[in-house]
Protein backbone atom coordinates (compact mmCIF):
# COMPACT_ATOMS: atom_id res chain seq x y z
CA UNK A 1 0.00 0.00 0.00
CA UNK A 2 1.71 3.59 -1.01
CA UNK A 3 1.55 6.37 1.17
CA UNK A 4 0.29 9.42 0.51
CA UNK A 5 2.40 12.40 1.53
CA UNK A 6 0.11 16.18 1.91
CA UNK A 7 3.14 18.75 1.55
CA UNK A 8 1.14 21.79 2.90
CA UNK A 9 2.47 25.35 4.61
CA UNK A 10 0.51 26.67 7.32
CA UNK A 11 -0.38 30.02 9.27
CA UNK A 12 -2.12 29.79 12.06
CA UNK A 13 -3.29 33.11 13.79
CA UNK A 14 -5.14 31.97 17.49
CA UNK A 15 -5.64 35.65 18.53
CA UNK A 16 -7.18 36.23 14.78
CA UNK A 17 -9.21 32.71 14.82
CA UNK A 18 -7.65 32.63 11.22
CA UNK A 19 -5.14 30.38 9.56
CA UNK A 20 -3.97 29.93 5.90
CA UNK A 21 -3.02 26.75 4.29
CA UNK A 22 -1.12 26.44 0.99
CA UNK A 23 -1.30 22.87 -0.35
CA UNK A 24 1.73 22.21 -2.88
CA UNK A 25 0.95 19.96 -5.93
CA UNK A 26 1.47 16.78 -6.19
CA UNK A 27 0.75 13.16 -7.60
CA UNK A 28 -2.57 13.39 -5.49
CA UNK A 29 -3.93 16.61 -5.42
CA UNK A 30 -3.32 19.95 -7.94
CA UNK A 31 -2.37 22.03 -5.11
CA UNK A 32 -4.39 25.11 -3.46
CA UNK A 33 -5.05 27.94 -0.96
CA UNK A 34 -7.11 27.46 2.12
CA UNK A 35 -7.61 30.92 3.98
CA UNK A 36 -10.31 31.13 7.17
CA UNK A 37 -10.73 34.44 8.22
CA UNK A 38 -12.64 34.06 11.22
CA UNK A 39 -15.45 33.80 9.90
CA UNK A 40 -15.74 32.41 6.21
CA UNK A 41 -13.60 29.51 4.37
CA UNK A 42 -11.90 30.67 1.30
CA UNK A 43 -11.00 28.07 -1.14
CA UNK A 44 -8.45 29.29 -4.33
CA UNK A 45 -8.04 26.72 -6.72
CA UNK A 46 -5.21 26.33 -9.38
CA UNK A 47 -7.35 24.19 -11.53
CA UNK A 48 -9.63 21.08 -11.79
CA UNK A 49 -12.49 20.69 -13.83
CA UNK A 50 -13.66 24.62 -13.12
CA UNK A 51 -10.15 26.03 -13.55
CA UNK A 52 -8.10 28.25 -11.32
CA UNK A 53 -11.33 29.92 -9.11
CA UNK A 54 -12.49 31.10 -5.85
CA UNK A 55 -15.31 30.08 -3.78
CA UNK A 56 -16.41 31.41 -0.25
CA UNK A 57 -18.23 29.95 2.46
CA UNK A 58 -19.39 30.97 6.23
CA UNK A 59 -17.95 28.57 8.80
CA UNK A 60 -20.87 26.31 9.66
CA UNK A 61 -19.15 25.95 13.37
CA UNK A 62 -18.50 27.57 16.20
CA UNK A 63 -14.97 28.81 16.85
CA UNK A 64 -12.42 28.08 14.79
CA UNK A 65 -10.62 27.41 17.71
CA UNK A 66 -11.95 24.08 18.33
CA UNK A 67 -11.52 22.64 14.89
CA UNK A 68 -8.66 22.13 12.76
CA UNK A 69 -6.09 23.09 12.18
CA UNK A 70 -6.07 24.57 15.59
CA UNK A 71 -7.03 21.18 17.08
CA UNK A 72 -3.16 19.59 15.88
CA UNK A 73 -1.45 22.31 17.82
CA UNK A 74 -2.15 21.67 21.25
CA UNK A 75 -2.12 18.78 23.63
CA UNK A 76 -5.49 17.24 25.07
CA UNK A 77 -5.87 17.83 28.71
CA UNK A 78 -6.07 14.40 29.38
CA UNK A 79 -2.43 13.08 27.91
CA UNK A 80 -0.52 11.19 29.99
CA UNK A 81 3.38 11.54 29.85
CA UNK A 82 4.23 8.29 27.89
CA UNK A 83 8.64 9.09 28.22
CA UNK A 84 10.97 10.33 26.37
CA UNK A 85 12.36 10.03 22.88
CA UNK A 86 14.90 11.14 19.95
CA UNK A 87 13.21 12.85 16.85
CA UNK A 88 15.72 14.08 14.40
CA UNK A 89 17.90 14.24 16.55
CA UNK A 90 16.14 16.31 19.01
CA UNK A 91 15.12 14.89 22.86
CA UNK A 92 11.19 15.17 23.21
CA UNK A 93 9.11 14.34 25.95
CA UNK A 94 6.22 12.10 25.00
CA UNK A 95 3.01 12.29 25.63
CA UNK A 96 -0.60 10.34 24.65
CA UNK A 97 -4.06 10.35 24.55
CA UNK A 98 -7.08 8.64 23.15
CA UNK A 99 -9.59 10.82 21.66
CA UNK A 100 -13.52 8.84 21.83
CA UNK A 101 -15.31 8.82 18.72
CA UNK A 102 -17.74 11.46 18.06
CA UNK A 103 -20.28 10.16 15.92
CA UNK A 104 -20.69 12.02 12.38
CA UNK A 105 -17.42 14.33 13.03
CA UNK A 106 -14.25 11.93 13.89
CA UNK A 107 -13.61 7.84 15.23
CA UNK A 108 -11.42 7.59 17.97
CA UNK A 109 -7.82 8.50 17.48
CA UNK A 110 -4.71 7.75 19.43
CA UNK A 111 -2.43 11.03 19.43
CA UNK A 112 0.66 11.33 20.52
CA UNK A 113 3.15 14.69 20.91
CA UNK A 114 7.00 15.02 20.76
CA UNK A 115 7.94 18.29 22.67
CA UNK A 116 10.85 19.53 23.53
CA UNK A 117 12.58 21.05 26.48
CA UNK A 118 11.27 24.50 25.69
CA UNK A 119 7.73 23.36 24.95
CA UNK A 120 7.55 23.51 21.38
CA UNK A 121 5.97 20.78 19.68
CA UNK A 122 8.41 18.46 17.31
CA UNK A 123 6.35 16.15 16.11
CA UNK A 124 2.39 14.91 16.31
CA UNK A 125 1.19 11.83 15.40
CA UNK A 126 -2.66 10.08 14.81
CA UNK A 127 -3.36 6.78 14.72
CA UNK A 128 -7.22 5.89 13.62
CA UNK A 129 -8.04 1.83 14.09
CA UNK A 130 -9.92 0.36 11.66
CA UNK A 131 -14.08 0.69 11.44
CA UNK A 132 -16.90 0.13 9.95
CA UNK A 133 -16.54 1.25 6.23
CA UNK A 134 -12.80 2.35 6.59
CA UNK A 135 -11.39 -1.34 6.20
CA UNK A 136 -7.47 0.64 6.80
CA UNK A 137 -5.45 1.64 9.56
CA UNK A 138 -5.06 5.82 9.25
CA UNK A 139 -1.51 7.16 9.90
CA UNK A 140 -1.37 10.71 10.04
CA UNK A 141 2.27 12.50 11.21
CA UNK A 142 2.59 15.98 11.57
CA UNK A 143 6.34 17.03 11.86
CA UNK A 144 6.64 20.57 12.34
CA UNK A 145 10.49 20.17 12.62
CA UNK A 146 11.18 19.00 8.67
CA UNK A 147 11.11 23.03 7.51
CA UNK A 148 12.88 24.69 10.50
CA UNK A 149 11.42 28.18 9.43
CA UNK A 150 8.95 29.23 12.51
CA UNK A 151 8.04 32.05 12.96
CA UNK A 152 5.45 33.78 16.01
CA UNK A 153 4.99 36.87 13.49
CA UNK A 154 1.81 36.60 10.86
CA UNK A 155 1.67 38.55 8.11
CA UNK A 156 -0.80 41.46 8.07
CA UNK A 157 -2.02 40.36 4.82
CA UNK A 158 -1.83 36.62 5.58
CA UNK A 159 -5.60 35.85 5.79
CA UNK A 160 -6.46 38.09 2.91
CA UNK A 161 -6.42 36.53 -0.95
CA UNK A 162 -4.79 38.04 -3.72
CA UNK A 163 -6.31 40.45 -5.88
CA UNK A 164 -6.10 38.16 -8.77
CA UNK A 165 -8.32 35.65 -6.84
CA UNK A 166 -11.48 37.61 -7.63
CA UNK A 167 -13.39 36.17 -4.41
CA UNK A 168 -16.90 36.75 -3.68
Amino acid sequence: MAALTHNYQLCVDATRRSWRRVDYPSAYHIGGTLICNGTHLLTLSRGGRLGPHCSAAPLHTGDPLDGMPFTALVLDDGAAHAGTAVVDGTPTDVWRALRPAVPNVHPAELLTWYVREDGALVQAQTLIETQPGEPVVTRIAYDYNASGDWSSEVPTDAFTPPPEAKCP
